[in-house]
């Protein structure tokens, strides 16, 4: 009987210690955690600046982190556009580092005083590069989205801001609704009415993407082409235009930007006919291709079946 209350005394022991082990190696862990998360933040701290050249204009993207308190400043061709603040949090993984943000809140442009959700993407910093990869982790929808920055002094950063501004004898500012780039345009809307998607296809560069209802998502043209020749098996002959307005619009450093609206007659093999208000605007490079499509249009008058239907769920 002593001995086994001996041994049940040693085995309570044992399993004690096994406890207090445990609780020591999580605290360890959290610990651990917390001091890598610290580190990583502080590897954050500072003003970092991404700069991304298309369709002959320059943009600059300023990111300053102090403390928390992330704002984030962004400017074409030298003139601020827009800006806004949010609270992060970052965190280090065993495979992967993780941006955190909330509290998000417009404080610059024509949306200033607008809030918005937060959100996280994968980040990695290397000396004084910054990398983060959008639409990575799960939950993530589309093509990941990378994006750099250089780490620089708040002087240096100005500089390249200022850099980048065009103006007197160099301003290429311009308007039009006639010439090749508006041609360029009609060839798109025709192309597109006609049902004939490779010549549609051919007016956009490799690399160009679109995005439709959405102020945001942007998705490969090659799955546009897709949906266009989905949509037109689903009508009788061709789209009718009705209307349609063209113009080309080119930025100081000279960028160049089309708009279109038109509007189009579809009637279905169901025996549906649709009337549909279109808004387009593309992105037009040096090599005379369309680097973008932006659209927005009212899916709910389009029957159920129509593969544009989903487009009408996207959040802005």
């Amino acid at each position: 009987m002593k001995n086994s209350m001996m041994n049940c005394n040693v085995l309570g022991r044992c399993c004690f210690a096994s406890i207090v082990g445990l609780v020591v190696l999580g605290f360890s862990s959290v610990l651990q955690a917390e001091t890598t998360s610290e580190k990583l933040l502080s590897e954050c701290q500072g003003t970092w600046v991404g700069i991304k050249d298309e369709d002959g204009s320059r943009t600059v993207t300023l990111k300053v982190i102090d403390g928390k308190d992330e704002t984030v400043t962004y400017f074409r061709d030298g003139e601020m556009t827009s800006a806004h603040k949010v609270v992060i949090k970052v965190a280090s993984t065993e495979h992967i580092s993780l941006f955190s943000f909330k509290n998000g809140e417009v404080v610059a442009g024509p949306n200033k005083g607008d809030k918005f959700p937060g959100g996280s993407y994968a980040f990695k910093i290397e000396g004084d590069t910054w990398y983060e990869v959008f639409r990575l982790i799960e939950g993530g929808t589309g093509k990941p989205n990378v994006q750099q920055y250089k780490r620089m002094t708040p002087d240096a950063a100005k500089a390249e801001i200022a850099k980048s501004s065009t103006s007197g004898k160099n301003d290429q500012s311009a308007f039009t609704k006639s010439g090749p780039d508006v041609q360029l345009l009609k060839n798109v809307i025709h192309s597109f009415a006609k049902g004939d998607i490779d010549a549609w296809q051919s007016c956009f560069d490799d690399k160009a993407t679109y995005g439709h209802n959405s102020w945001s998502e942007q998705k490969p043209i090659a799955e546009l082409a897709d949906v266009h020749r989905k949509f037109h098996s689903q009508l009788v002959g061709e789209i009718k235009i009705l209307k349609e307005i063209y113009e080309v619009v080119t930025v100081k450093g000279g960028g160049k930007h089309g708009h279109v609206w038109f509007n189009g007659e579809q009637n279905f093999k169901t025996g549906e006919k649709v009337e549909l208000a279109v808004f387009v605007a593309f992105g037009i490079n040096k090599e005379g291709k369309i680097g973008y499509e932006w659209a927005f249009f009212d899916t709910a008058v389009m029957p159920e079946q129509a593969p544009y239907k989903a487009a009408s769920k996207a959040t802005p």
